[in-house]
């Protein structure tokens, strides 16, 4: 039996020469990937791994994260009874901070943490 496990242990000592790489996103993650730079003229830009999108409506205030090749990843709204019944109104800035910290707590929970701005954020905070 002692031949048996210094057999055993040797075979796992070899390192194979085909690595198979279990996590796609792993390069994404570690910010090592590169991104696609074929669409840099075109509208909206597809320069990210994940983007996140907020809108606001009359009645609701809204948030979700995109990938760059597989679309909604995560999402927020003050539509979800769990987050409109703990605020007074599902429009105003303190909903949309809310939602902003719901998506932030599911983001960290999935293990997103860098995260890229949609350019309409941006457009709508300029001054006129």
């Amino acid at each position: 039996s002692p031949t048996r496990q210094q057999s055993s242990s040797a075979a796992n000592d070899v390192v194979s020469a085909n690595f198979i790489n279990r996590n796609p996103r792993n390069l994404e993650q570690l910010s090592l990937a590169t991104k696609e730079e074929g669409w840099k003229f075109h509208f909206p830009s597809k320069q990210f791994f994940h983007k996140l999108h907020f809108d606001t409506t009359s009645k609701h205030t809204s948030a979700h994260i995109e990938h760059c090749s597989n679309g909604v990843v995560l999402s927020a709204s003050t539509k979800e009874v769990a987050i409109s019944k703990h605020l007074y109104s599902n429009a105003d800035v303190c909903a949309a901070e809310n939602v902003g910290r719901v998506l932030a707590q599911r983001c960290l929970e999935a293990g997103l943490t860098r995260i890229s701005l949609h350019e309409d954020i941006l457009a709508a905070q300029s001054s006129k």
